[in-house]
């Protein structure tokens, strides 16, 4: 069976998704183990058939509600089908960016030092329209990891929507410090 999941890490090294879903398919023909079952909705949904993944991610966070993977696998699947407007019919972006937001936040929780989860959090708060969240969690995540680029784009586009002028010219600085040859971020600062 380690030979399954060889194969699968070997299918993911190579970006082919759909060889990694068929060696995990293959391990759990013999076996059923929670993890590796979870990987293959996580590769599901790498590959885009979020409806394929979404049930085994629910069902399975159900049992394992702290699972990090699992959080993160199935918050990234609700705010992509939100963002790329990929909703199934009957339900609301809204409410998929709820159920996101309500993801990454208990993932920020289990892990606070995690910059990336802070900034995804920031995304779905900002795409929610919750500007004082996103701007709190934009800062969260550039102070746990200052490279987190277009943090300071979207800091500086809050502070500029809220007149908060120095801090987002100071923003656009930092931003353009790390994108200088970026047009429309030029003009945004000007």
């Amino acid at each position: 069976l380690s030979l399954y999941l060889e194969w699968a890490d070997l299918e993911k090294s190579l970006g082919n998704w759909p060889g990694a879903v068929d060696a995990y398919q293959s391990y759990l023909s013999q076996k059923e183990d929670w993890t590796v079952r979870a990987r293959w909705a996580l590769a599901l949904g790498q590959m885009g058939r979020w409806a394929d993944a979404e049930g085994p991610l629910v069902a399975l966070l159900k049992d394992h509600h702290d699972d990090p993977d699992l959080l993160w696998g199935l918050a990234r699947l609700r705010m992509f089908e939100a963002v790329l407007k990929q909703v199934p019919p009957g339900k609301p972006r809204q409410d998929k960016l709820e159920s996101a937001r309500d993801l990454f936040s208990h993932l920020a929780h289990l892990d606070s030092n995690n910059a990336l989860v802070r900034f995804d959090l920031a995304e779905v708060c900002r795409q929610l329209g919750d500007w004082d969240r996103a701007l709190a969690e934009y800062q969260a995540a550039v102070r746990r990891d200052p490279s987190t680029k277009k943090a300071y784009r979207y800091l500086a586009e809050i502070f500029a929507m809220k007149k908060r002028h120095t801090e987002a010219l100071q923003m656009y600085e930092k931003a353009l410090a790390i994108e200088p040859d970026d047009p429309e971020l030029k003009k945004e600062s000007e």
